[in-house]
């Protein structure tokens, strides 16, 4: 919400072996990234979130996991 010059993304792996990553880099004055994979439904997906060194930089700190399990819409 304000500018720092870090970026901030979100890391997700599956139970059933997928991997993947979201991430918002343009600017803090921006709406919200929209990220939309295509995840079988009622399965369980572990994520954490990440603050990175600008918009590519190594990550500088992350979130505790949490569990999710997915759903239809």
């Amino acid at each position: 919400m304000r500018a720092d010059g870090k970026g901030a993304g979100l890391k997700w792996t599956t139970d059933y072996g997928r991997s993947g990553e979201c991430h918002d880099a343009n600017g803090a004055n921006n709406p919200p990234t929209k990220c939309d994979d295509n995840l079988a439904e009622g399965r369980t997906l572990l994520f954490w979130t990440v603050i990175r060194d600008g918009a590519n930089g190594a990550d500088e700190g992350t979130s505790d996991p949490m569990t999710a399990w997915t759903s239809g819409r």
